[in-house]
């Protein structure tokens, strides 16, 4: 298949495009540095789309403020895939789109899924991702360099989590299936952030403290941070996402998409260079 994916220099995106690589697809598509470079809110040419099979929208401004940015932008290129007569298009959304969404991120997701499931489009929403990247990647750089980290909560907080070695394999099942529908993609299994930290920890063999911390008190000095536009490695819209993915509002469908999902340790040593990596997985199947 010929397949073009918005924000290529983005986590999910770059790990997605070295998967589909791998399997013998042709990907293309935009990104901030080139060689197409389009940002949310640019006009979106519908000669980018001549030839492709499928469009995946993974594009995501993560700056304050720009929902309306994220959602335009979104449905301009889908509405130009679609003159171009792209039949098949995936909008990556979130778990953390749901009516109640406390963050403007999970906000802005829930804007974007109403007129791409209108539009018979394909949803994904993957839980935290296990990987160097993202909110879990960045907790995990502070394990590596930080010989003390306060832990939410004592870490007692349970997950929606998924490897991004897994999430890009289930993409690939997703694109086998007829278009449209909604997936969420996280393992059954909802292991606490301490259980993950600490497992991260032995693998990387750090000996990072882990100090128990109310995570309600981090509220206001990381919404001052934000405020002031001090850059933190956990914001505030990540930690109201944090507490209310607690509850998931989207029940888990990954196993009718795959049939072995791999371990908690095995997620996290393929993601960290200890296991088989996803552009090294062997081609076919």
């Amino acid at each position: 298949m010929r397949i073009f994916i918005t924000g290529l220099n983005g986590f999910i995106a770059r790990h997605l495009r070295a998967y589909l690589e791998a399997k013998g697809h042709t990907v293309s598509g935009t990104s901030r540095s080139g060689p197409l470079v389009w940002r949310l809110g640019d006009p979106a040419d519908p000669a980018w789309f001549r030839g492709v099979d499928v469009v995946i929208h993974a594009a995501h401004d993560f700056a304050r403020g720009a929902m309306e940015a994220n959602v335009r932008g979104t449905l301009a290129l889908e509405e130009a895939a679609s003159r171009a007569g792209v039949a098949r298009q995936v909008l990556v959304s979130s778990l953390s789109a749901r009516p109640d969404a406390a963050a403007e991120y999970g906000r802005t997701k829930l804007a974007e899924e109403e007129p791409f499931g209108k539009r018979g489009h394909t949803i994904v929403r993957p839980g935290t991702v296990l990987g160097k990247g993202g909110l879990f990647g960045r907790m995990a750089g502070m394990v590596e360099r930080w010989p003390v980290l306060p832990l939410l909560d004592g870490g007692r907080g349970p997950m929606t989590v998924i490897g991004i070695g897994d999430l890009c394999r289930a993409f690939g099942e997703i694109l086998r299936r007829p278009a449209g529908g909604e997936f969420n993609l996280y393992y059954a299994e909802r292991p606490t952030l301490g259980d993950l930290l600490r497992l991260l920890r032995a693998i990387l063999g750090r000996k990072c403290l882990f100090l128990p911390f109310p995570a309600l008190l981090l509220l206001a000095p990381l919404t001052l941070l934000r405020w002031m536009r001090i850059p933190t490695p956990v914001d505030v819209d990540n930690l109201k996402g944090y507490l209310k993915s607690q509850e998931p509002h989207h029940g888990t469908t990954l196993s009718a998409v795959l049939e072995r999902p791999q371990s908690m340790e095995q997620a996290l040593r393929e993601a960290w260079g200890t296991g088989e990596s996803v552009a090294e997985e062997r081609r076919g199947g």
